[in-house]
């Protein structure tokens, strides 16, 4: 037997913001999955885990204007910028 590793990853912000941003186009989860690079029960499983969140919901970062799917009020900078180092010192 072959194991998936594309199923064993965690899913990052970026990849979450892409999942929202193609189930809102109306995409199918066969060209979701494809442009990601996940198996479609991959996208099904983390659509219905999302799905659960009551708080997630879009909103624009603070930093870069992207709208991305926020967990609550306290999540205000996209996956990207997050990471970002932002930092004066950064070399």
């Amino acid at each position: 037997m072959v194991w998936n590793t594309t199923d064993c990853r965690r899913w990052s912000q970026t990849e979450d913001d892409q999942l929202f941003a193609m189930v809102a186009e109306g995409k199918s989860a066969g060209a979701i999955a494809k442009a990601i690079d996940r198996s479609e029960s991959s996208v099904y499983h983390r659509i219905e885990m999302l799905a659960g969140k009551p708080k997630a919901k879009k909103r624009h970062c603070m930093c870069c204007g992207r709208e991305f799917a926020s967990d609550g009020p306290h999540h205000r900078l996209c996956g990207s910028c997050r990471h970002r180092n932002l930092s004066p010192y950064a070399p």
